[in-house]
C-alpha cells in the first residue's frame, strides 16, 4: 500500500496533468474564439453537420440577388401626327382637347381608354356621339357699309346690321369673285361643285322685318318672281350698275318687291322690299346662325359676256 505521502503525490501529479490539458484545450478554444468560424457554403447536402460548417442559404450560393419589381401599368397616349414631333424629339402641342383620342399625359389605364366627347368650335367639330350646341343671337349694327368689291364696282349691304355672311359659288360662269370688305362676321362655304369662284355669290343673313334696300346705284332690268327649286316661289331683281354695261347685280329671297323694270336706284337708299324671305328649307349658311335661323338675302355680280357652260340637264 502506498503511503499517505506517495498517495498526496500521485494525486496532485495527475490535477496538474489535467490543469495542463484543460489549459491547452483553453487556449485552442481561444485562438478558435480569436480568429473567427469559418464559413463553408455548401453545395451538397453532405455537407451539412459537419463542424464548423454552416448551412447557408441556397441564394447566396449561386448569387441571386432579390430585387422588387413593380406591378406593370400600361400608360396609353393619344397618337401624335408625325408634324407634331420636332427634329430633337421633343413632342409639340398634342392633339387637342376635343379629340376623342386625348388623354391627360398622367393618367394610366390597363386597358384600351373609353372614348370621350367634348364640345368644341360647333362649325368645325367632330364628335364621336352627336351633340346640339346652340349659337347665340348676335347682330352686327354696322350701317349701310361697302361689305365687298366685284371688279371695282362697291357692293353694300342691303340692311343696316346683319348675324353673318356666308360666301358661296355663284351658278353663273361670269360671276366675279366678291374681294370681302370690313365684315367681322363671315365664313367661306362648302363647295356646291358648280366649278365657280368660292365667294361669287353671298347669303346675307338680315334681321326679321328690317327693310332691304339697293346694293348698288344704277338701273332695274328685270324684277318680278321665279320658282325657286322647281318649287318655292320667291321675288328677285337685277340691276345694271351704272357704267358698267352688260354687268348684273342679282338679288334674291325678300318680301315685298317695291321696284319694277326701268326704275333707278341709288345704294343704300331706294326701298326694294320690306324684308328678307324665310324659305321653307333649311340652307347651308343656316349651319352657322342662331336658331329659328332668320332670313338671308342672296347677292351675286356677273358680267354678262362670259357665257355660261351649257347645262347638262335637270331643269323644271
Amino acid at each position: 500500500m502506498l503511503g499517505e505521502s506517495t498517495r498526496s503525490w500521485a494525486t496532485r501529479t495527475m490535477r496538474g496533468m489535467r490543469c495542463t490539458l484543460l489549459v491547452s484545450l483553453a487556449v485552442a478554444a481561444l485562438a478558435a474564439v480569436g480568429c473567427g468560424t469559418v464559413s463553408i457554403d455548401t453545395t451538397t447536402e453532405t455537407d451539412v453537420g459537419k463542424v464548423d460548417v454552416q448551412d447557408a442559404p441556397v441564394e447566396a450560393a449561386i448569387g441571386v440577388v432579390e430585387t422588387t419589381v413593380p406591378e406593370s401599368t400600361t400608360s396609353w397616349a393619344p397618337n401624335l401626327p408625325e408634324e407634331a414631333v420636332g427634329s430633337d424629339g421633343d413632342v409639340g402641342e398634342t392633339e387637342p382637347s376635343g379629340s376623342p383620342d386625348a388623354v391627360p399625359a398622367e393618367s394610366t389605364t390597363t386597358g384600351a381608354p373609353e372614348a370621350t366627347t367634348t364640345t368644341g368650335v360647333p362649325t368645325t367639330s367632330t364628335t364621336l356621339t352627336s351633340t346640339t350646341t346652340t349659337i347665340p343671337l348676335e347682330y352686327h349694327e354696322v350701317g349701310h357699309m361697302q361689305f365687298a368689291w366685284a371688279g371695282d364696282l362697291a357692293v353694300y349691304l342691303p340692311v343696316t346690321r346683319y348675324e353673318t355672311v356666308g360666301f358661296h359659288e355663284s351658278g353663273h360662269d361670269g360671276a366675279f369673285q366678291l374681294d370681302v370688305v370690313g365684315l367681322t362676321d363671315w365664313m367661306t362655304l362648302a363647295s356646291r361643285g358648280r366649278g365657280t369662284g368660292s365667294r361669287t355669290a353671298a347669303d346675307i343673313v338680315v334681321p326679321p322685318n328690317e327693310p332691304i334696300v339697293a346694293p348698288v346705284t344704277g338701273t332695274v332690268i328685270r324684277a318680278g318672281t321665279y320658282t325657286l327649286y322647281c318649287d318655292h316661289s320667291d321675288n328677285f331683281i337685277v340691276i345694271e350698275p351704272n357704267g358698267r354695261p352688260g354687268w348684273e347685280l342679282k338679288m334674291f329671297h325678300f318680301e315685298g318687291l317695291a321696284v319694277g323694270v326701268g326704275d333707278g336706284v341709288v345704294a343704300t337708299e331706294t326701298f326694294i322690299g320690306s324684308s328678307g324671305r324665310i324659305l321653307p328649307f333649311v340652307s347651308q349658311v343656316d349651319e352657322f346662325t342662331s336658331e329659328p335661323s332668320n332670313a338671308h338675302v342672296h347677292i351675286e355680280v356677273i358680267d354678262t359676256s362670259i357665257p355660261d357652260r351649257p347645262s347638262s340637264g335637270g331643269g323644271c
